[in-house]
């Protein structure tokens, strides 16, 4: 374990040049931690919308170092625990990648004056204005006309820190009919700024009775779809922070939503492969069974053709013993020459008849590689 040993003077100036997020990763301390050490070692901390100013190249008010006699608070040590391999959160190497230069990156700022706006940002302020939509391409942006300034500086700082970091503004996409749609990295993200209505009720001075009415809430937010979910991620303005001070998070948060759509792209074409597996093995389990039953049936064919065959052979053996015996009675009786011609003939036939009928007199003629001779 490392131990860091700074004197209130020096905390005073890296809190003062350095956003809390860096010094927090460096100390090992969470924002809470860090402002409540500050606290104790009496060292006032940047105030609200200290480094949206800064970032925009103003040139805010730093709040002195107050005069402290104890000499207990002169220095203070950090327990700076070892560093620790751990798990990446992120499931593609390239979106973190671009996650941590995300981190190293100036924070979107929003600047007090709308400056060098985007064509399609002028576009849609000057048809707010006049009330003419062109046919080209505008913003989404639903607002009263008190917050169309501030709405037009957000979206063009947004829009612009976007564009410099590989994404682009589309004019179709998932999003189009209600929002701008960014599209970058394979993902597609839709941005509007709207203004809620809330809703009143007053009285109908004609009818006598109460209406219900909806009228400008005074508040707007910013809206970003494509976060995972059916409703879109919102960003208002708070007691402690305006749109202008989150929207420098708004980058990061982008990059983890595109790697979480990544990961669940990824799991449902495993899930994918693996029914695919399933079904193929369920195909093949199935073809198996139907060959299977084939063989049983034509061995059971087979079988009931062997039993007939020898039910036959043994009614041909009846007819020949048959045959026999009306010989020997033709041979042994003193017959007619006409009657005995016919006993020969009848004889013949019969023969011709029990050796047709006999499957061993065909028994050569159906081995294999045999040919059959003509009868």
């Amino acid at each position: 374990m490392t131990v860091i040993t700074l004197t209130r003077e020096q905390l005073y100036e890296r809190v003062w040049q350095t956003p809390t997020v860096h010094l927090c990763k460096e100390f090992g301390l969470s924002d809470v931690g860090l402002a409540k050490l500050c606290k104790r070692y009496k060292i006032p901390k940047p105030y609200l919308g200290y480094w949206a100013r800064k970032t925009a190249g103003g040139k805010p008010k730093v709040t002195p170092l107050p005069v402290c006699s104890d000499s207990s608070l002169a220095t203070i040590q950090f327990a700076q625990p070892e560093p620790t391999i751990q798990e990446s959160e992120f499931f593609d190497p390239e979106i973190e990648a671009l996650y941590q230069k995300e981190l190293q990156r100036e924070r979107l700022a929003v600047p007090a004056t709308l400056r060098s706006p985007l064509p399609i940002v002028a576009r849609t302020k000057e048809a707010i204005h006049s009330g003419k939509w062109p046919d080209e391409p505008t913003l989404h942006v639903s607002v009263s006309k008190s917050f169309v300034d501030r709405a037009m500086r957000i979206m063009n700082a947004l829009l612009k820190g976007l564009l410099a970091r590989g994404y682009t503004i589309e004019n179709e996409g998932r999003y189009h009919s209600n929002a701008t749609v960014i599209r970058g990295y394979g993902h597609e993200f839709g941005v509007r700024i709207r203004e809620p209505s809330v809703m009143v009720q007053r009285m109908d001075t004609f009818y006598h009775r109460m209406r219900t009415e909806y009228d400008p809430s005074g508040r707007i937010q910013l809206e970003v779809e494509g976060f995972g979910s059916w409703t879109p991620k919102v960003v208002r303005d708070g007691k402690r922070s305006t749109i202008e001070d989150r929207i420098g998070d708004i980058p990061a948060q982008m990059l983890k939503a595109i790697d979480a759509a990544r990961r669940k792209k990824a799991e449902w074409e495993a899930e994918e492969r693996r029914r695919e597996a399933e079904r193929q093995a369920a195909w093949e389990a199935e073809e198996r069974a139907k060959e299977a039953a084939r063989l049983a049936a034509a061995k059971k064919r087979r079988e009931i053709a062997l039993f007939k065959r020898a039910r036959l052979w043994k009614r041909c053996g009846d007819l020949r013993e048959f045959i026999e015996a009306v010989r020997q009675r033709t041979e042994e009786r003193p017959l007619p020459e006409g009657a005995r011609q016919e006993a020969t003939e009848w004889i013949e036939w019969a023969t011709g008849v029990a050796d047709a009928y006999d499957p061993l007199a065909t028994w050569a003629e159906q081995l294999p590689g045999r040919v059959p001779k003509p009868r």
